[in-house]
């Protein structure tokens, strides 16, 4: 038989080998613990579950170290550097708040050093069973039926040992293919398969500490879909889903692969920009994305038309944290919704849960009604003769305690706070009233008046408009009505109705701040308005920016084409002007020419200047 010390021998292999096995079980115990506990997002319940487990191989180690020898005691020496730091990190994995980013980042480098830790543990098992097996070889042949008995059953103890492992193995990826899932179902919607508002709130937490680091900015686009309703109601649920898929592949497909794409909820969708270059891109890619999504669909036979409301908020101009800029983004999609514009930017003042702007409306709902409104007015000249062509009127309010407050200050929380109607009918009472004013002084002088989409798509206001004509004794030719051209891209069709039927009163209409819109050729052909506004912003930069003079020389070409009128407001000087003359264009306004002023001062302004006579 095996001597006494052969029989020792054996013993210490056998006794060595089940701690290198046992301490590759503990290590897959941690790393099944630990997929459980990442797949509930780091639930209180698994986390004090992991904690019982983390660092259990740290017994196994120190037994090899004390009782295995100096050959095992090198061999844990190298193993445990690594084994500290993955029990480290599963630290930092227990110390991170449940559903944070911060657990994910860690979680997953944990799960990376596990793979290392896996490896090495294993190829000491192997290696022990590799040494007792070359052991047994080198027995003295007489014990040979002994040793192959010790072979057997060290060849059985492999065999355990590689099935253990197989079991191991299987159910760690069945783990992990559970972990998995229940991730992407916790993070996605269910319908889409886009982004929920979990992920999308992870994401812009991602993105703002990327940016605040890179000095790059984070928009974010809220998308409401128009009319949804009426296709729930029409066609039914399973087709309002239908066409909610289809949103998410248009949304999918016009975006680019590092934004984030997300179903908040309902017929509302989102969209992550992370690494935008320009404050200005914002309004053009929201505007390509809702022309993209709200083109017709097809459902159950039908071509289904439907439109698109579109907020956007940008990080870190107007927005400090994640929370706050899908506030603000909220905010903007709402005022876009309400006026009609298609897409709106978060404009602080039109934010009605801020309480400055709620003590904002209802003071101004107050001044509409007692006459505080005030207006100033701006002349048009021709370019040819500087002769005078008419008038912009421009309202201001005169607060009782802060002076005389700019339209900046107000207008955007008038039509937030649904106000903006009221506001309107009385900008047009007093300009039309002073028209017919001036009419009774033998002084024919054309007002120019600026009206929101919001209101002129209301079905009553070219009745109240030619009411209002009418009282003040006003001819309809006098007055021009001028519409954003940000506001048409919102419903082309309705506008162009309204339009029509104010144009057919008499009234002119007008295309304010041409260029910084979308609006269509087909538009402008079919609307048939009277006058373009070349937006100040492309005028006051065209000397000094030659793609701005290309644009403007672009547009005074087409309206002249059109056969329609074009005027370029913002004109602050005479070489901006002498520019503008050579391309054609016929009529500005400006600072140069003369500042908006009161009434009164208008008409000493006049005195100065005859009607007809050059101004300048």
């Amino acid at each position: 038989g095996l001597s006494q010390d052969t029989t020792a021998r054996v013993r210490a292999f056998n006794e060595v080998s089940a701690r290198w096995n046992l301490a590759f079980t503990h290590l897959s115990t941690e790393d099944a613990v630990l997929r459980e506990f990442l797949a509930t997002g780091g639930s209180v319940h698994k986390r004090q579950t992991l904690r019982d487990v983390v660092g259990s191989v740290n017994a196994d180690l120190e037994w090899l170290e004390h009782h295995g020898g100096r050959i095992e005691a090198e061999h844990v020496a190298m193993l445990r550097v690594e084994y500290d730091g993955y029990t480290k990190v599963m630290e930092f994995v227990l110390s991170s708040p449940e559903k944070s980013e911060r657990l994910t980042v860690y979680g997953d480098l944990a799960l990376m050093e596990f793979g290392s830790l896996r490896a090495q543990i294993g190829a000491n098992v192997e290696r022990k069973q590799r040494e007792f097996v070359q052991y047994l070889v080198g027995v003295d042949q007489d014990n040979l039926r002994l040793r192959w008995g010790a072979v057997a059953v060290v060849a059985v103890d492999l065999l355990l040992c590689i099935a253990s492992m197989v079991v191991l193995v299987t159910y760690q990826r069945r783990a992990e293919r559970e972990a998995s899932s229940s991730r992407h179902q916790a993070l996605h919607d269910a319908l889409t398969g886009l982004a929920n508002r979990q992920l999308l709130a992870d994401r812009i937490e991602i993105a703002i500490r990327e940016a605040d680091h890179t000095d790059r900015l984070v928009g974010l686009l809220l998308i409401d879909l128009d009319r949804f309703k009426i296709v729930n109601d029409t066609l039914g649920h399973h087709y309002g889903d239908v066409l909610l898929c289809q949103v998410a592949e248009r949304l999918i497909g016009s975006s680019r692969k590092t934004d984030t794409v997300a179903r908040l909820g309902g017929d509302e969708f989102a969209v992550l920009l992370p690494d935008m270059d320009s404050v200005e891109d914002l309004p053009q890619i929201a505007e390509e994305l809702r022309r993209a999504i709200q083109q017709p669909v097809e459902l159950n036979g039908m071509l289904v038309d439907f439109g698109a409301s579109v907020g956007a908020s940008i990080f870190p101009r107007d927005s400090f944290d994640g929370e706050e800029l899908l506030r603000h983004a909220d905010v903007a999609m709402y005022v876009a919704k309400r006026g009609g514009f298609g897409v709106n930017v978060y404009d602080p003042r039109s934010d009605v849960h801020d309480p400055m702007a709620l003590s904002i409306l209802s003071e101004l709902r107050h001044s509409i009604n007692h006459g505080h409104l005030v207006l100033y007015y701006q002349p048009k000249v021709a370019v040819a003769d500087r002769s005078l062509l008419g008038v912009e009127a421009l309202v201001r309010w005169q607060h009782p305690s802060r002076g005389l407050l700019a339209p900046d200050a107000f207008l955007a929380i008038a039509e937030r706070g649904e106000i903006i109607e009221e506001l309107t009918d009385e900008v047009l009472r007093i300009a039309i009233s002073q028209a017919g004013a001036w009419a009774g002084l033998g002084l024919r002088l054309p007002v120019s008046v600026n009206v929101t989409a919001r209101s002129l798509l209301d079905p009553t206001f070219s009745t109240r408009l030619a009411q209002l004509l009418e009282q003040h004794g006003v001819s309809p030719d006098m007055l021009t009505i001028e519409l954003p051209e940000s506001a048409i891209s919102a419903d082309p069709a309705l506008a162009a109705k309204a339009l029509q039927e104010i144009r057919t009163l008499g009234v002119r209409a007008s295309i304010d701040d041409f260029g910084t819109g979308f609006s269509s050729m087909t538009f402008l052909r079919d609307a048939a308005v009277d006058e373009l506004k070349i937006d100040r912003g492309f005028v006051t930069t065209m000397r000094t920016d030659e793609r701005n003079h290309v644009l403007v020389k672009t547009m005074i070409l087409m309206a002249r084409t059109m056969a329609v009128g074009v005027i370029a407001e913002g004109v602050e000087d005479e070489l901006t002007l002498e520019t503008l003359s050579g391309l054609g264009c016929q009529a500005v306004q400006g600072y140069h020419i003369c500042e908006p002023m009161p009434a009164e001062a208008l008409s000493r302004w006049l005195d100065r200047c005859a009607p007809g006579m050059v101004v300048l």
